[in-house]
Order: C-alpha cells, then sequence, then structure tokens
C-alpha cells in the first residue's frame, strides 16, 4: 500500500495450511487497521516499520493455538520495539 512507503518488512502467516504471504489481507481489515497505526497520511506513528503477521485464514477464522504461537514468535524478535494490534473476537481462553 503506498500509505506505508516501502516501510512493510516480512511477516509470518500461522494460520494452519495456509500458504499466503503474511502480507496478504484478504478483506482488508488487516490493511485498515495497520493505516491507522503506521499510515503515512493519518497513522498514529508515521515512521514505524510495519510486520505483518497472520493468525486468521481467509474465512475470518482462526484457532488459539495460531495466536499463541504468533505473540511468542513476535516475543522472540531480538532488538525492535513492538506495538502489537490484535483485532480479534472471539471466547475467553486461558492460554491466552
Amino acid at each position: 500500500h503506498e500509505d506505508f512507503d516501502g516501510r512493510v518488512e516480512e511477516g509470518m502467516n500461522f494460520y494452519p495450511g495456509d500458504d499466503k504471504p503474511a502480507n496478504q489481507d484478504c478483506h482488508g481489515h488487516g490493511t485498515h487497521v495497520a493505516s491507522t497505526a503506521a499510515g503515512r497520511t493519518l497513522g498514529v506513528a508515521p515512521r514505524a516499520t510495519i510486520v505483518p503477521v497472520r493468525v486468521l485464514g481467509c474465512g475470518g477464522s482462526g484457532y488459539t493455538s495460531s495466536i499463541v504461537k504468533a505473540l511468542s514468535w513476535i516475543a522472540k524478535q531480538k532488538g525492535k520495539r513492538k506495538v502489537i494490534n490484535m483485532s480479534l473476537g472471539g471466547l475467553r481462553s486461558s492460554a491466552l
């Protein structure tokens, strides 16, 4: 997206059986949220680097285990300050 000025790094897709790249946004929601957070024009942090992390399939559903794996991966990324936005809904989980 042009509002990100090339500030999107390679991320990870944690949805099982989905070989789409992490930055492929099936419905535009992830792009919308990323633009609110880090878009050049109206973003809160317009110079931030964006690292896409997918935990939901294109049907909009996912697994708690995928979310846990994604959070673990994010925590292991060294030398980077992190802000995480998880626009998710679902049942309460003791794993989270």
